[in-house]
């Protein structure tokens, strides 16, 4: 009401403006800016600069409420006499993620209703309705009455948003992929909540990846993301419920468009690979208890898994693909492949994950720009996973591609593998829920109770490989004062790991430590749970009395790992608490040690 009394003639660049600043924009200001565009009359050089402005401004919880609620009266519903019986599932995106493609059959054999509008790729993961084009005469442009007609004949559908249903993600969605703005947390709640409201559901399921093929990159990042989706989507009066999901290497075996359909037909025939079909059978055993159809998940995993194996999801899907205009019969198009090989012998240690997705893209199976025509047959086969022991001259992956376009991703394909001596700790595939009944209780911890946070229990391979990243951020270090570098690593609960080195200064007293970069960096990303903090000195020094105070404002129990660079297999580990028998408390100021009187 303030806003809008004191811009009583606001027009679109006052908009823009006041969101610049990091103002919040009435629900009657972002109405009127969807309805412009939508309308014509907002144009997308104006849209993009404000996509950008809540971008990096951010927007309230009820900006973003008010934002899913603009998208979706920007067009009609798919209403239903019965909703009872409408689920659906949403991932946030992942390289490989295919399990779109199963889950709508599967659940429909359960006796649910699947009426799932999906979108394109955007940057470099792929998208359902690119995958679902691979097959050919597939329809993704049906009609609100086609889609209600295919729902009614077979249980399940899935095509694009039409111009009468969420018309105004349909623009956007396509505007953020080409203009950097992909991840923003309330474009991308607005853009799935307003999707999936419009489907008139009964509840939805969300798969939240985190991690280096996600836009998410930590599990703190995905946290937050899955609460404000669960938050909005039960306030709008939808059941809602996440899962955290790692997204460190791809999904499955495959990416690409048309060999992801070959994929996703291996696991409804009962075969294909078993982080796949388990990530399958977790989605849908969450719907399958949200709509009390199952007693308890291991009955209803042993439902879902009856399905897959027996061939009746693939029949299901079949039916599906036919009644929109497909032949899966009809050949699927593949480039011819070639291997990428190991260079060392070695543990397969770490992907840039998302640098596979930007490779698939300049191969072809991918947009840069609004309107790119994809190559379908264009995709990678990891033949090997985080974790597993390769040697020299062994093929990584397969990637299909024509031999003129292939020079293009070699670059970045190289450079998305990392091999080392030493084997990586691999996060289990479904890390955590986040459901409606539980955010309260998922919340962040007070401030009060950090320092009494107890660490968990690190194993061997977690703290060789932290102790590995300390050393490579001490080559990082800038000391060019004392030549004495030092490179911290710090693990945190969730599993992420954060990185710093000392950084010097002419006037030396603005010197910052290694460990105070890490930790900073960690905190600013969300993270105040701490497991594990490596050091990396020549000496193996512990670190500073300051450094120390600092880490015992998060975590007094924290195990402290010394390194020398020049003896890496020899460490030495302490508690923060021995180092620092005294410290600073934040509520009695002073504690523990000998207090003077």
């Amino acid at each position: 009401m303030y806003a809008s009394l004191r811009y009583p003639a606001m027009n679109v660049a006052q908009i823009i403006t006041r969101k610049r600043e990091g103002e919040p924009l009435s629900a009657d200001e972002i109405r009127t800016l969807i309805d412009g565009y939508v309308a014509g009359t907002v144009q997308d050089c104006q849209m993009s600069a404000w996509a950008m402005a809540v971008f990096m401004r951010g927007m309230t919880a009820d900006e973003t409420v008010a934002l899913t609620q603009a998208m979706l009266a920007s067009g009609q519903t798919l209403e239903a006499v019965d909703t009872s019986l409408r689920v659906d599932k949403h991932s946030t995106g992942g390289i490989g993620d295919k399990t779109s493609l199963i889950l709508a059959p599967l659940l429909t054999c359960c006796g649910l209703q699947v009426p799932m509008i999906s979108g394109r790729g955007l940057g470099p993961t792929g998208g359902t309705l690119d995958k679902l084009e691979s097959i050919p005469g597939f329809r993704t442009d049906l009609s609100r009455d086609e889609i209600s007609r295919v729902i009614d004949a077979v249980g399940c559908v899935i095509t694009g948003a039409s111009d009468d249903l969420v018309p105004a993600d349909r623009k956007l969605y396509a505007l953020r992929d080409v203009t950097a703005t992909v991840g923003s947390t309330p474009l991308i709640v607005a853009s799935i909540l307003s999707k999936k409201l419009a489907e008139d559901l009964s509840a939805l399921v969300l798969d939240v990846k985190f991690g280096s093929g996600a836009f998410m990159k930590t599990r703190g990042h995905a946290r937050a993301l899955a609460g404000a989706l669960v938050a909005v989507g039960s306030q709008l009066g939808l059941s809602t419920s996440a899962l955290l999901t790692a997204m460190d290497q791809p999904l499955g075996r495959m990416a690409g468009n048309a060999v992801e359909v070959d994929e996703s037909i291996d696991i409804m025939r009962g075969e294909g690979p078993g982080d796949l079909r388990e990530l399958v059978l977790a989605l849908a055993a969450e719907l399958l208890l949200m709509k009390s159809m199952a007693p308890d998940v291991g009955t209803a995993r042993a439902t879902l898994a009856g399905h897959l194996d027996s061939g009746r999801a693939l029949a299901k899907f079949r039916e599906m693909v036919t009644a929109q205009g497909g032949d899966l019969d009809a050949p699927r198009p593949r480039r011819p492949s070639w291997p990428l090989v190991a260079p060392r012998d070695g543990y397969l240690a770490s992907l840039e994950t998302a640098r596979l997705g930007v490779a698939i893209v300049e191969l072809g199976g991918g947009r840069r720009a609004i309107g790119d025509t994809l190559d379908h047959g264009v995709g990678l086969e990891m033949l090997v996973r985080l974790g597993d022991y390769v040697s020299k001259g062994q093929p990584l992956l397969n990637v299909f591609a024509a031999e003129d376009v292939r020079a293009r991703a070699l670059p970045l394909l190289e450079s998305s593998i990392e091999i080392s001596d030493l084997a990586p700790a691999v996060a289990p595939l479904v890390a955590d829920y986040v459901r409606s009944g539980q955010l309260a209780e998922t919340a962040e911890p007070p401030e009060a109770a950090t320092t009494r946070f107890e660490p968990p229990t690190v194993d061997l391979q977690q703290r060789d490989h932290l102790v590995r990243q300390a050393l490579a951020a001490r080559d990082r270090a800038y000391a060019p004062y004392s030549n004495f570098k030092v490179g911290a690593a710090l693990l945190t609960a969730s599993g992420e790991i954060y990185t710093g080195s000392n950084v010097e200064n002419a006037s030396y007293s603005l010197t910052v430590c290694a460990e105070r970069v890490a930790i900073a960096a960690a905190v600013a990303a969300g993270e105040k749970q701490f497991a594990m903090l490596a050091v990396a000195t020549g000496g193996a020094h512990a670190p500073c009395g300051a450094c120390r105070q600092f880490a015992a404002e998060f975590c007094y129990e924290l195990p402290v790992v010394l390194v020398d660079p020049s003896r890496p297999a020899d460490v030495i580990q302490w508690r923060l608490s021995e180092l620092l028998p005294s410290r600073f408390d934040q509520h009695t100021g002073y504690a523990g040690g000998h207090q003077a009187g």
